[in-house]
């Protein structure tokens, strides 16, 4: 049996690297802790968050997030965040280079471009 250690989304569009995109509270403090967990697994996995700086759900500002959408696969209004090609996309820093994990697949939801 193998033991997997997954880094979710660990990306700086979830923490104030990044504040005008999803920033959790404490959210770049998290890499020390994934290392050590790591350390304790066979394989490092993890994933990234991706989605077009277009999509049909992205809104100016935080106060017009969460609003309902009718559209088949974006349900609610975010603000834009973990656009491939920005900070907010990379990796936190502390964490392995992509190419160093087991395996890292990057996430694309509800890519529905604005029309």
């Amino acid at each position: 049996m193998k033991i997997a250690s997954f880094d979710v989304d660990a990306q700086n569009g979830f923490t104030a690297n990044a504040p005008q995109e999803l920033p959790v509270p404490e959210g770049n403090e998290i890499a020390p802790d994934l290392n050590a967990m790591a350390l304790r697994a066979d394989l490092r996995l993890g994933s990234k968050d991706a989605h077009p700086a277009n999509a049909a759900w992205v809104v100016a500002e935080a106060g017009q997030m969460l609003q309902p959408l009718p559209l088949a696969n974006a349900d609610l209004t975010w603000v834009s965040h973990c656009v491939p090609g920005t900070p907010g996309f990379e990796l936190l820093p502390g964490l392995p280079a992509p190419i160093d994990y087991d395996y890292l697949k990057p996430f694309a939801d509800c890519m529905i471009l604005s029309t």
